[in-house]
């Protein structure tokens, strides 16, 4: 009878470390292919026009992507924008649209002259800020 508690017991043992092996297996697979997506670098295109003329409204885009695929579910998208020279009065502009992976916002300039928008996009664990300019011209 004690022999065969022992024989029950040692078989209880090992389907128990064979089940907790299958399972350690299983979870190291998962965290590789999560880990694939996440050393996936992020990109920012940033959308804008070359040029415009003093206040007509203008789209700014940021086209967020890891690998093949749009992010829609950025952290932080944050525009700032700056006329040439004066980086000091930035201001900073939270995006209003999204779809399909772009970000946007629409902004119309009131004075003639070259402005850098920088976008800030914080997602996935990660922090890209392209710059573009736009030339805002005289009507």
């Amino acid at each position: 009878m004690k022999n065969v508690r022992t024989a029950i017991l040692i078989l209880v043992v090992l389907f128990i470390a064979g089940c907790s092996q299958d399972q350690a297996v299983n979870s190291s697979k998962e965290e590789q292919e999560e880990s694939v997506d996440v050393n996936e670098q992020l990109n920012v295109e940033l959308i804008l026009p070359e040029k415009a003329k003093v206040g007509e409204s203008i789209e700014i885009k940021a086209l967020v992507t890891q690998g093949n695929e749009a992010v829609d579910d950025a952290h932080e998208v944050v525009f700032e924008i700056w006329k040439e020279e004066e980086k000091d009065h930035s201001e900073m502009m939270d995006y209003t649209e999204y779809e399909e992976g772009y970000y946007s916002i629409k902004i119309s300039l009131d004075e003639p002259g070259v402005y850098h928008i920088q976008s800030h996009v914080t997602a996935r664990g990660m922090h890209i800020m392209p710059v573009k300019q736009v030339v805002i011209e005289e009507e």
